[in-house]
């Protein structure tokens, strides 16, 4: 079976926003913009609805048939690279055929702007901070924001957005907000996928970008083609090769560890007063003008503030969390991450026990997890290198074994 994609046009559903819809198997999917920033919708290709398409394929093994064009490289990429290393990572993923009436060769006028995805989160904070000092043509003209699936509804998204327009408003940086409903065709959880998904609002708006910057979730030793892994682990693998004739594509930060990168984020004076960690929707949706940016007590709320925490840096976000509520159940957080496996958690435990970080020190817990944990904190760093070799093994194995059939 195939999934059609076609009927690329321009439509009215709003009187403040210009919309830029196609069909894909009968649904009407839009990325839709501000009506002044209309003209940086393409209209001549479909790459944007093509890797909208990505996640739906990878579950159900339909092909996607585009009637119409879509970018040659993006075109390339995406048969002979990332689609192929998808699949590597999930057994359950089904592989799949992209087809194009027509490959576009050629590049296409954009303002040559240099964008950011922007939430004023970790990740993003970090970008914007180590990108001070880089060369003209690769300083941030832009952010981006995108209603793709990173929130659960528009009210959360909508204070969210606020949030960065004044940081943005502040530090005279242009944003383009593109809004979505990606969502009604992708059914995938967005941690599972994101790094995709996040990329089909940037090829909507190709005519204002020359390049477009996606922050890492990983560092570069945590990243990798394994089972279990998501897209994120795949950043500085394959978001460089979804980009087009037009648009170049980089991820950056993966050179930094996620501690790393809150202790970067520390040195900005903008974050005591803007940063976003929250996840907890009730909270953001019922959130007054007046409350702190992040309820400090889900679990980002916690891995961030323990951190800074550790790092002595916490106060100076006093602003933008509760602290108190923090300080009052960080005990039970800490306990919660000892015998969390994760890369992001044994960072943390590992930041702990370098700093002799009293605080998990001195909790008494029964002697067999307190040695768990000292054994994990020491040997992680080993056992994801051994883990990494053995896949690394494998796929050369399975190449090998196609080589000869």
């Amino acid at each position: 079976m195939n999934s059609q994609v076609e009927s690329i046009f321009d439509s009215n559903i709003s009187s403040s926003k210009s919309y830029l819809t196609a069909s894909i198997d009968g649904k009407t999917i839009y990325f839709a913009v501000q009506k002044e920033n209309a003209k940086y919708l393409i209209h001549e290709v479909y790459d944007a609805f093509v890797v909208a398409s990505i996640p739906l394929a990878l579950q159900t093994g339909r092909n996607i048939v585009v009637n119409g064009s879509i970018s040659e490289s993006l075109f390339y990429n995406l048969k002979n690279e990332v689609i192929p290393i998808l699949l590597m990572t999930n057994k359950d993923y089904r592989n799949f055929e992209i087809s194009a009436q027509e490959l576009y060769s050629e590049s296409i006028n954009s303002e040559n702007a240099i964008g950011l995805a922007f939430s004023c989160g970790i990740d993003s904070f970090c970008s914007l901070e180590i990108n001070k000092d880089s060369p003209t043509n690769f300083q941030i003209t832009h952010f981006l924001n995108f209603y793709a699936g990173a929130t659960h509804n528009k009210v959360e998204h909508e204070n969210k957005l606020g949030n960065v327009k004044n940081l943005a408003s502040l530090l005279g940086i242009d944003i383009i907000e593109v809004d979505s409903n990606i969502t009604d065709l992708i059914t995938m959880s967005h941690s599972q996928i994101h790094s995709v998904r996040n990329m089909a609002p940037a090829l909507a708006i190709q005519k204002l970008l020359g390049k477009f910057y996606y922050s890492s979730a990983y560092h570069y030793k945590d990243c990798g083609v394994f089972q279990g892994g998501t897209s994120a682990h795949l950043d500085p693998i394959i978001l460089a090769k979804m980009g087009t004739e037009t648009m170049k594509v980089y991820s950056i930060g993966s050179r930094f560890s996620r501690v790393e990168k809150t202790e970067v984020v520390s040195c900005n004076k903008y974050s005591y007063d803007f940063l976003d960690v929250c996840v907890d929707t009730d909270y953001q949706v019922q959130r007054k003008e007046s409350d702190p940016m992040n309820c400090g007590v889900c679990w980002k709320c916690n891995r961030t503030l323990l951190t800074l925490e550790i790092l002595g840096k916490e106060k100076l976000y006093e602003r933008v969390f509760n602290l108190d509520k923090y300080y009052f159940q960080r005990d039970n957080y800490i306990k919660s991450i000892i015998n969390d496996e994760s890369s992001l958690s044994q960072e943390v435990l590992e930041l702990a026990k370098e700093n002799k970080f009293s605080p998990i020190e001195d909790l008494e817990y029964d002697k067999l997890t307190l040695i768990n944990w000292k054994i994990k904190a020491t040997i992680s760093k080993y056992r994801k290198k051994v883990f990494q070799r053995l896949n690394r093994n494998k796929l050369i194995a399975v190449a090998s074994t196609r080589r000869r059939k």
